[in-house]
């Protein structure tokens, strides 16, 4: 896995927190957006876009949020994690607005199988 800015816990994958790390931009050379690490995430859902570059996660918190994540150019790493319980991933937590509804959205830098308990 890749080096992360910081550990979040699931009960901080809120759509606040998502707006308070906006509050740093913006971000690129010299101000990266910040990289969090996320143990052991219930994989609810797990699939490739239909051009099968990029997955898509469903998952749940151990305190039963819903979040989102997206990893571009991972469609391929589908069938590696599809029978995984949980999964760790290092990503960045964003504002996503679709359809007239904000929530908070994970983009992946990576991911793994997660070495937490089920």
């Amino acid at each position: 896995m890749l080096e992360c800015d910081a550990i979040a816990m699931h009960s901080d994958l809120t759509l606040d927190t998502a707006w308070q790390l906006e509050r740093l931009q913006p971000f690129g050379h010299g101000n990266p957006e910040p990289l969090l690490y996320v143990a052991g995430l219930r994989s609810r859902t797990l699939r490739a876009s239909s051009d099968g570059r990029t997955l898509l996660l469903n998952a749940m918190t151990d305190d039963g949020r819903e979040i989102g994540a997206v990893g571009f150019r991972m469609g391929e790493r589908v069938a590696e994690l599809a029978r995984e319980p949980r999964v760790d991933v290092i990503a960045t937590l964003s504002a996503n607005s679709w359809k007239g509804r904000e929530r908070a959205q994970l983009i992946l830098s990576d991911i793994r199988p997660s070495n937490c308990g089920v």
